[in-house]
This record gives C-alpha cells, sequence and structure tokens, in this order.
C-alpha cells in the first residue's frame, strides 16, 4: 500500500458476533467467563491446601523425631556432662578465669 490509504466500502461482517445469532452458545460462553472469573472461596482454598499441609505436617513429625533420636537414647550421665560442658562454656564466655572454667568441667 505504500502509506496510500484506500477507501473500502465493503462492511465488515460482524455475524459471528452477535448474541442472538447462537443464543445457547452465547450464554454457555458467558457464564463459562464468569465461572472462571469469580476467585474461590475460602473453603476451596483451604481444601486445596489441606493435603500439602498434612505430607508437609508429617514430614515435620519424622524430622523431629529423628532429631531427638540419639537424646532420648544415651545413658542419663552422659546429659550431666554435656550440661557441665555448657556450663564452662557460660563462665568462659563471662570472662570467668580459666581455673574455674577447667573446675567446672572437671566432670566432662
Amino acid at each position: 500500500m505504500n502509506g496510500e490509504h484506500r477507501d473500502d466500502d465493503e462492511r465488515i461482517d460482524f455475524s459471528a458476533l452477535d448474541p442472538q445469532r447462537a443464543s445457547r452458545r452465547w450464554e454457555a460462553m458467558v457464564q463459562h467467563t464468569l465461572a472462571k472469573s469469580t476467585p474461590p472461596s475460602m473453603w476451596e482454598d483451604l481444601q486445596s491446601a489441606l493435603p500439602r499441609a498434612r505430607v508437609t505436617l508429617a514430614a515435620l513429625a519424622a524430622v523431629s523425631v529423628l532429631t531427638w533420636l540419639p537424646a532420648l537414647l544415651k545413658p542419663a550421665g552422659e546429659s550431666k556432662q554435656n550440661e557441665n560442658a555448657a556450663l564452662a562454656m557460660v563462665h568462659f564466655h563471662e570472662g570467668s578465669d580459666l581455673t574455674a572454667m577447667l573446675e567446672s568441667a572437671d566432670g566432662y
């Protein structure tokens, strides 16, 4: 067309867009569009998230059991030694002298 403007007297056929032509089809399209445009309710969101939450909760429970298992299975005397070591580190951090730290960790 090289920048030329042609006047076309031909009319554009918009009959395919006429809702009166196929009213059932048009109504079905409108209902489908409305159904897609309405946001899901809070209940629907909860129902869709529930299966994922169950899996996540089960995985977290398994990890917590595996984390606590060594602490539950070790002998009772061993925990006292760990407490002494922790107390020694607290004294050392507070600036106590080295001999006090060694004395408090004596059982370790």
